[in-house]
């Protein structure tokens, strides 16, 4: 079908990382057409709602509210201004159907 894709990694709780991929992806694409947005860390344990603490959910809150929001503000303007574009999110079940085995990443998924 002629599509060209390549992905580009960066920390996203790390604005510095996150902008400077994006100038990556310009400067190889021009525009930005789709975004496709779902943050792994493999690194994070997941707690049950009764052990959830504010240390627990605050990485997991990082990487999927705050890296989805600063992630959004790198393309959204130009696709406003284009009149197109697309943002895709995407995480675990825990969003849509709530379970007490995963309290920190839930929170997190639901945000």
């Amino acid at each position: 079908m002629g599509i060209e894709a390549k992905g580009f990694d960066s920390d996203i709780t790390n604005k510095m990382q996150l902008t400077a991929a994006f100038h990556q992806i310009r400067n190889i694409f021009g525009i930005i057409d789709v975004v496709e947005f779902s943050p792994h860390n493999g690194n994070v344990q997941v707690a049950p709602v009764l052990e959830t603490t504010d240390e627990s959910a605050h990485h997991i809150f990082s990487n999927v509210v705050i890296g989805a929001i600063n992630t959004a503000r790198q393309v959204i303007p130009e696709m406003i201004a284009r009149g197109q574009g697309a943002l895709l999110f995407t995480s675990e079940l825990s969003a849509m159907f709530p379970s007490s085995m995963f309290g920190n990443s839930g929170i997190a998924m639901s945000g």
